[in-house]
């Protein structure tokens, strides 16, 4: 991607207590890769293909926003995306909630001909919550050798959606997963 192109993504971060309580937990592992903000989230879709549907893609949050209510996860696992600069991840256990939320984002892309990169297709898609990304292989692998040893699966509450601009990462929408009742 050119530094004109733009990319998006549609990411739930962690509800605040959440966030917090899994910084905690990983605080407990030493390392350089705490430097900087920490910002878990549980991302539906990155789109880098170029598109001048950013009003359509506002209003796919907008709308998921108001028809769905916070809701929890358990994350059960660690993962890793390799590459140059690996992603680590921890991976929650599937449910119902989380998989519906998915498809109703990957059916409304699809209907407004908006492309996410593959892996976020609707039926690719590996549900994960960023932890790390952008940094040095050494770090990544420090980091999870020393979560691996206390780890323990958890409750986290997503809360809230965004639609994020990158590079550099600009926050176009951010809302809070609204409805009173499930």
């Amino acid at each position: 991607m050119d530094a004109e192109t733009k990319g998006y993504s549609i990411e739930l971060p962690l509800a605040t207590e959440s966030k917090e309580r899994l910084f905690e937990k990983l605080c407990e592992v030493e390392g350089r890769w705490q430097e900087g903000p920490f910002k878990p989230h549980l991302s539906f879709a990155v789109i880098r293909e170029p598109t001048d549907k950013v009003d359509a893609l506002r209003r796919i949050v907008r709308d998921f926003a108001a028809s769905r209510g916070p809701f929890t996860i358990r994350l059960s696992s660690m993962g890793i995306f390799p590459g140059k600069r690996p992603v680590f991840t921890l991976m929650p256990a599937w449910n119902d909630e989380l998989l519906a939320g998915h498809h109703v984002i990957a059916d409304q892309l699809a209907a407004e001909g908006i492309p996410p990169i593959p892996y976020y297709e609707k039926h690719q898609w590996s549900p994960h919550v960023t932890i790390m990304m952008g940094r040095p292989r050494r770090e990544v692998s420090a980091a999870m050798e020393g979560l691996s040893r206390i780890w323990w699966p958890g409750e986290y509450e997503l809360d809230m959606i965004e639609l994020v601009e990158f590079y550099p990462a600009v926050k176009l929408e951010q809302i809070p997963l609204s409805r009173s009742s499930r």
